[in-house]
């Protein structure tokens, strides 16, 4: 069962990656490189980095300190016999509710595209049984052009290292 470690604020807001690093080293004692993989340690590492830096700490607190218990319940919980489910619903509940922040930092998750050209799909689909797809020829413009834009958007968050792999 997962224990809670209490972590005082001051070391939250002036001491959060320092922390992580710490726990990052136990990690890897722990684990090798494949289930840290699983964990997505250097998610941690990066998400750690970004609410760091946001002001007012105060503010982010709670998002730091879910990143801090979600190392701590991989460090209490051995990871090499966790089911998918479980370990989704640890990163459901520990790293997903960064997501906004990492976003707003203009940090795009991988595989997005996925979703976006399903909805163009859906738009052409749409138009073509209402009957107004003939002005533009029957052509998928909307698939295409959300598939496009979308890896198009990935590949530049890859190259500019703002990519997230959660």
């Amino acid at each position: 069962m997962f224990r809670e470690e209490i972590y005082p604020d001051n070391d939250i807001d002036y001491h959060l990656i320092q922390i992580i690093d710490e726990k990052k080293l136990q990690l890897e004692k722990i684990y090798d490189d494949k289930t840290l993989k699983k964990i997505y340690i250097n998610e941690v590492l990066l998400r750690g980095s970004v609410l760091s830096k946001k002001k007012p700490k105060s503010k982010y607190r709670n998002l730091k300190r879910n990143l801090l218990n979600y190392l701590d319940c991989h460090l209490q919980i051995d990871s090499n016999t966790m089911s998918l489910k479980e370990r989704m619903a640890i990163k459901q509940n520990f790293l997903s509710i960064s997501n906004s922040v990492m976003e707003s930092e203009g940090y795009k998750h991988q595989g997005i595209w996925i979703f976006s050209s399903l909805f163009g799909l859906l738009v052409d689909l749409a138009l073509y049984f209402f009957d107004l797809s003939d002005f533009y020829l029957n052509a998928p413009l909307f698939f295409l052009y959300f598939l496009i834009s979308g890896i198009y958007k990935e590949k530049k968050a890859k190259k500019n290292g703002k990519l997230l792999q959660t």
